[in-house]
């Protein structure tokens, strides 16, 4: 009897937690010229390295997703990337997202047939409002996940595209209404007041995103190794994820293995100095992910 209760609590154990929701690590990766970019804000873009590289370390270390984001695309009006993806998707074995660009179904086929798993709407959602519907129509809501650049104007938190650039005319929580209505399911926010400065998660956006429980929130934007404490302080039932770009980039950074002088486009200077930027304190993905585990953030069950 004794030993057919133990195994009865083990079975209930376990069914608890595969029961629990998978928060997820995503590595953002920003891309410029087929080269990897930091800036601050989303401005002073520094050149990093070779984004495939960077994206194969995170893949072997523990990463949960890889988000490429071609930076310039919007601009350029197409996405540059189906090369990285077609090397990427032969040799990672976690889900890909891809964005920048990307402006019509046609764009979402070519993407996904170069080996993404998901394709990221931004800029091409906000000027394309019917795109939203048709693309979870056409390719399904888990294939699509919308990605949000905020930025605080006036004390309101505001949408804003082009890197933080161009603004529009949406609040945040007007945006968010109108995709829960056109039927998205997850969200990439990031704040571009937080871009690339350590100063940790803008709870400030979290908080006001909070009561949209149907809708998954990944945060992206200033995430630094202190993060997974205050997290434990706070519940947010809705957030899925957190993007993560500097903390994990400055940690591969001076273990790169390329020839660093063939790269001969971009914002070299930095990189050819080996610099880190004082306000970032790097940290692999596994301090990352135990940090979060030893504080028990939301009881949720991580990957591994």
């Amino acid at each position: 009897m004794e030993i057919k209760l133990i195994i009865l609590l083990k079975f209930l154990n376990i069914w608890k937690n595969n029961m629990k929701p998978t928060f997820r690590i995503i590595a953002k990766l920003d891309i410029k010229d087929k080269n990897l970019v930091k800036g601050i804000n989303f401005e002073g873009l520094r050149v990093l390295g070779r984004p495939h590289e960077f994206a194969n370390y995170y893949y072997e270390n523990g990463i949960d997703e890889i988000f490429y984001q071609d930076v310039i695309a919007s601009l350029l009006g197409r996405n540059t990337l189906s090369k990285i993806i077609a090397d990427s998707s032969r040799d990672i074995f976690v889900p890909i997202t891809v964005g920048g660009g990307i402006k019509s179904l046609k764009d979402i086929e070519i993407i996904l047939k170069s080996g993404a798993d998901r394709v990221s709407l931004n800029s091409g959602a906000l000027e394309n409002l019917d795109l939203i519907k048709s693309s979870i129509k056409n390719f399904g809501s888990s294939n699509i996940i919308f990605a949000i650049e905020v930025m605080k104007i006036n004390d309101e938190l505001r949408v804003v595209k082009f890197n933080g650039r161009e603004k529009t005319p949406y609040k945040l929580i007007d945006w968010l209404k109108i995709l829960v209505e056109s039927g998205a399911s997850e969200v990439f926010l990031s704040s571009v007041n937080h871009d690339g400065t350590g100063k940790g998660i803008d709870f400030e956006i979290l908080e006001a995103v909070k009561h949209f429980e149907n809708l998954s929130i990944i945060y992206h934007g200033g995430v630094n190794s202190d993060d997974p404490y205050n997290l434990s302080k706070k519940y947010f039932r809705n957030l899925s994820g957190l993007g993560i770009s500097s903390l994990f980039h400055y940690e591969y950074y001076p273990k790169q293995k390329h020839d660093l002088d063939k790269i001969v486009t971009g914002n070299t200077e930095f990189i050819m100095k080996k610099k880190i930027p004082s306000n970032i304190n790097p940290i692999s993905i596994n301090e990352f992910k135990n940090k979060l585990r030893n504080y028990k953030f939301q009881s949720v069950k991580f990957n591994v």
